[in-house]
């Protein structure tokens, strides 16, 4: 890569709900690596985005900048190439080296010209990361798997064009959320339900304190049935328009997922269209009580 080459700031990502603003902390992973280093000496570059120094410094980190680093997400990128990154040594206690699995659309164009899918090759690059002063790093890349260029200096970029490159990769892991949950909507799982705490098992083979299956379009909470007319999605949550009791009556039922390992949801309903209550967290029963209701449901 050249030193002179800028990246176009394009890549969005982000993240779900209540977890946004845990995401702006960007938390770093550790990497599989191949040293003997002790583990409180390991060294690595913060996240985020970086330029070359010069009288167009800022304007670059504005704009362009020439490499952005993601070791939390396991990514390096550049202008028009993008790494994911499969292994990390230490090299020095303030030096690491990173192999990496490229997608570099113009060297593969050049290196295949007569492929038309050349852009989706992937390729194994190493790239060589050094601490200078100041929060400032030397960069050296292979291309297609050679260095050809010597190491050059990049400087970190303004909090505030970090800031804004974290919001940004909010956003687009929230939209892209949104739209894998419009593909898969949440739903509870079919079956009884009970509120977790003393004699859950017996109040499950009881009945529990809900039944709920949307594929059949029923709800029933405590001895009041509902049949469900309409269901409207969102992250995590699956908000139902019902009809409830004799003579039917609009209501509405909120379900929202709290734990999958125990399938556990919070449970809100309307009484008389309104909403008194902040609802009750109920789990999923176990194999009995679901067979239970499974034989019913047959029989029907």
């Amino acid at each position: 890569m050249s030193p002179n080459s800028k990246v176009l700031v394009g890549r969005r990502a982000a993240c779900v709900g209540l977890a946004f603003t845990c995401l702006l902390s960007s938390a770093v992973t550790a990497f599989a690596q191949d040293t003997t280093m002790p583990a409180t000496e390991r060294w690595q570059p913060k996240d985020g985005i970086y330029a070359s120094p010069g009288k167009d410094f800022e304007a670059d980190c504005d704009e362009i900048h020439y490499i952005e680093i993601e070791l939390a997400e396991k990514s390096v990128s550049g202008n028009e190439w993008s790494c994911k990154v499969t292994s990390r040594t230490d090299t020095a206690a303030d030096a690491i080296r990173l192999d990496m699995t490229c997608y570099d659309y113009n060297l593969t164009q050049s290196l295949y010209p007569k492929d038309p899918n050349a852009g989706e090759r992937k390729l194994k690059e190493v790239i060589l990361l050094k601490r200078l002063e100041n929060g400032a790093i030397s960069i050296r890349k292979t291309v297609n798997n050679k260095f050809k260029y010597s190491s050059w200096r990049a400087d970190y970029c303004p909090e505030r064009v970090q800031r804004t490159r974290l919001e940004s990769i909010a956003e687009a892991k929230l939209k892209a959320a949104q739209e894998e949950m419009m593909r898969n909507p949440w739903r509870p799982k079919v079956g009884v339900y009970a509120a977790p705490g003393a004699n859950f098992g017996e109040r499950c083979l009881s009945g529990g304190e809900a039944i709920v299956d949307l594929g059949e379009k029923s709800i029933s909470i405590g001895t009041e049935k509902c049949s469900v007319v309409q269901i409207r999605d969102e992250l995590g949550t699956a908000e139902t328009f019902v009809e409830c009791g004799t003579p039917k009556r609009p209501e509405m039922i909120i379900f929202r997922k709290l734990d999958d390992a125990t399938a556990t949801i919070l449970v809100q309903k309307t009484k008389n269209r309104n909403f008194s209550d902040a609802g009750e967290q109920l789990s999923y029963c176990g194999a009995a009580a679901q067979a239970t209701y499974a034989q019913k449901k047959g029989k029907k």
